[in-house]
């Protein structure tokens, strides 16, 4: 499709003549969870693996539509379209995200969200497990699970050790610690400064006594092995429910990374890392937009594969508007990075999309 061309709606039980030779259907990520229900999917290349594009397979021989024969045979009936099937999008102020300058979101008040992109509400109460996130204070002050009485390896359930802080022990007899494991640095993608460690909370001890900066404690539980050498802070809830909340400050920020480091791209429900924490006004139960701008054939995804050509070279400098593609809502903070789960998103995200969070709530926050 080509910028100078128009798009028409055929006539209900129309169907254009291309589509009769179509083997094949391109579908975004977002699109991914309504399509597998009726389409196989598959990933297809024509420069020899070094794009892919995701498309709905309609028949396996070229020129050949087995949905289509299908439907001619009467074996499925296909649903009729009327205007009982229009979607209205739910009045909440979280829905800003993906009205302010997108043109989709007028374009659904009068026809079926297919793919769900534009008719959801946000969740009045997220409950979610912690992140793991730890700021390199909390890491310098962390102490070390040193040693144990016990003559094992691993140890379990109601077992000793020995915990050793470098300055005083932050609890007292009778307080919970978590005991975690460091997994890696949170690197910024594109300065390259580490904002924080990302850890494994594998158990709970309890103190049992302190003998100056040496604290004995008593292994409660246990999400995996505990060893000797793992290390030790102050406890806090590992679940938790966090509710939205109105923003009070203008902020700008990217997309670091997701709390899993395998993936590359990020859909709904995914955590992820923002480079802005505390420090610049920034709460749980905070939302960003993440925002996006430039012609769409521009994209990574796109560029380099037979869909760019050359109406996508032509646009790839053209001045355009930012558009909303996401939300986020914030769910764990520290000073100068946050973790927040993607509410809602209409493009693939990635590390180093830009972020903004208004106060005004244009940017998805409650007001």
């Amino acid at each position: 499709m080509q910028k100078n061309q128009k798009v028409r709606l055929p006539a209900p039980g129309v169907l254009p003549e291309f589509c009769r030779t179509i083997n094949a259907v391109p579908i975004s990520y977002s699109e991914f969870g309504v399509a597998c229900r009726d389409y196989p999917l598959a990933f297809v290349t024509t420069d020899d693996g070094k794009n892919f594009a995701a498309v709905g397979v309609l028949g396996v021989a070229g020129g050949e539509n087995l949905f289509l024969k299908i439907f001619a045979a009467g074996l499925i009936e296909p649903l009729p379209l009327t205007t009982e099937t229009n979607v209205s999008l739910p009045t909440t102020n979280d829905l800003d995200v993906v009205g302010r300058n997108v043109r989709e979101s007028q374009a659904a008040q009068s026809m079926v969200s297919v793919s769900g992109k534009l008719a959801f509400a946000p969740p009045p109460v997220l409950s979610v497990r912690s992140s793991g996130l730890v700021s390199p204070e909390e890491m310098r002050e962390s102490g070390t699970l040193e040693a144990s009485f016990e003559e094992k390896q691993m140890l379990a359930n109601y077992d000793t050790a020995y915990a050793r802080f470098e300055d005083e022990v932050p609890a007292k007899p009778g307080d919970k610690l978590l005991i975690f494991r460091p997994e890696g640095p949170i690197v910024h993608p594109v300065s390259g400064r580490t904002l924080a460690r990302q850890t494994k909370t594998v158990g709970v001890v309890k103190v049992l006594s302190i003998q100056g900066r040496q604290a004995t404690v008593q292994i409660e539980r246990t999400f995996e092995e505990v060893e000797r050498g793992d290390r030790v802070r102050p406890w806090e809830p590992q679940e938790k429910r966090v509710a939205p909340r109105a923003n009070t400050a203008d902020v700008l920020g990217r997309i670091v990374q997701a709390l899993n480091p395998g993936l590359s791209e990020y859909g709904e429900a995914t955590e992820v890392f923002i480079d802005r924490g505390s420090a610049d006004g920034v709460q749980e139960g905070n939302t960003f937009a993440v925002i996006r701008q430039g012609d769409g054939l521009s994209n990574a995804m796109v560029v380099g594969s037979f869909t760019a050509g050359r109406q996508g070279e032509l646009s790839a400098k053209a001045d355009v508007p930012e558009e909303n593609v996401g939300l986020l809502l914030v769910i764990d903070v520290r000073d100068r990075v946050s973790t927040a789960v993607v509410i809602k998103s209409i493009r693939e995200l990635s590390a180093g999309d830009f972020v903004e969070m208004r106060a005004s709530g244009s940017g998805g926050g409650l007001q």
